[in-house]
């Protein structure tokens, strides 16, 4: 009984040290890319101010910081260096030579166009095709017109929108189902032994009266 008991708190252990999916931070990296059409650089990380001038797609910043879901950033204008924020659903940790995607969540079901995550315009030259993999980053809602997906597109990492009738959520990991289905087992074998021993203990205080 006991060893069971271990082994069910071992496993729950183990669901919470070890990750059931891939993240990459920019600490790893200290650079991040704009993966949108282009991106304001914000003066406080939040979207209330931000510089004149635009960021282009692909274009590579120093990163030091992110608060907020901001990534703050030095970047240089016209000869002269900016710092600022960016927001994360417009840029992700640059990674060389990155062609993939660490970690995905949802796939393609209809040929689609994309779309700018900032502003909808069609981002041109870009279609994806059925089951091309895709990393959905707020959530998906059936109900909106748009989702925002992340997505690999000739050795480029880049961020817009699809419609959501063209994209699916792959569903619930199946390590955690696989889990799920180990702790709800262990959880009716030691809902079994106590019972059993329950009934073991009362027939023994009987005898004992007798």
């Amino acid at each position: 009984m006991r060893k069971l008991f271990c082994l069910f708190i071992s496993l729950l252990f183990c669901l919470c040290i070890f990750p059931l999916h891939n993240d990459y931070s920019f600490a790893q990296t200290k650079q991040i890319i704009i993966n949108t059409s282009y991106s304001y650089l914000y003066k406080s990380p939040d979207f209330s101010e931000h510089y004149d001038f635009k960021i282009n797609n692909q274009e590579i910043l120093a990163c030091t910081d992110y608060q907020n879901n901001f990534y703050f950033v030095s970047y240089t204008f016209d000869e002269v260096t900016y710092t600022g924020y960016i927001p994360s659903e417009f840029a992700s940790p640059y990674i060389e030579q990155q062609d993939v995607l660490l970690v995905y969540n949802g796939k393609i079901i209809n040929s689609t166009q994309v779309y700018s995550a900032s502003d909808a315009s069609v981002m041109e030259g870009i279609k994806l095709d059925p089951n091309h993999q895709v990393y959905i980053y707020e959530g998906f809602d059936s109900k909106k017109e748009f989702t925002k997906i992340k997505f690999s597109y000739n050795n480029q990492i880049l961020t817009g929108m699809v419609k959501t009738i063209d994209v699916k959520p792959n569903g619930i990991n199946k390590a955690v189902i696989i889990s799920l289905s180990i702790i709800s087992a262990l959880v009716g074998i030691i809902i079994i032994m106590l019972g059993l021993s329950k009934k073991k203990w009362h027939k023994s205080l009987k005898k004992n009266m007798n």
